[in-house]
């Protein structure tokens, strides 16, 4: 199963550029929940992830994507509560992604992303704030 780069990119993007908005998320170890509908598949992976200060810096994380895969985001609503947007990568593995992360508190949060094209489908995560620390979590 591939993710695309949505998810890659999501799990650790909470911030916004314009402004210097945050969405309220804690910083820390999170537990995470990916349910991946594609290719008439469905597969749940489940991951710890640690979310930095600097790994919630949206812009910094997109443009780094855009380098390595040829992807361009478009921001849309930029809110404490809810993110959205579209990823278009070019070239071989060329896609249109959109994605929706809300904040619900700042220890839990849902992300749905969909892709047409290459890697196409569906990825819903989940994700609860589990411990202030990063020990144990993949950074």
């Amino acid at each position: 199963m591939r993710y695309h780069a949505p998810l890659a990119v999501l799990l650790f993007a909470t911030t916004v550029t314009a402004g210097a908005q945050v969405l309220n998320l804690r910083p820390g170890g999170w537990d995470l929940t990916a349910k991946d509908k594609s290719g008439g598949e469905t597969n749940q992976v489940t991951t710890k992830i640690c979310l930095t200060k600097e790994d919630l810096d949206i812009g910094a994380v997109f443009r780094k994507n855009e380098d390595a895969e040829g992807c361009k985001t478009t921001l849309g609503v930029r809110s404490p509560a809810r993110v959205t947007g579209t990823i278009v990568c070019t070239g071989s593995d060329a896609s249109r992604s959109t994605y929706e992360i809300v904040a619900h508190t700042p220890e839990t949060m849902t992300m749905k992303t969909r892709t047409e094209g290459e890697g196409a489908g569906t990825v819903e995560v989940t994700g609860r704030f589990a411990s202030p620390s990063c020990k144990g979590y993949d950074q």
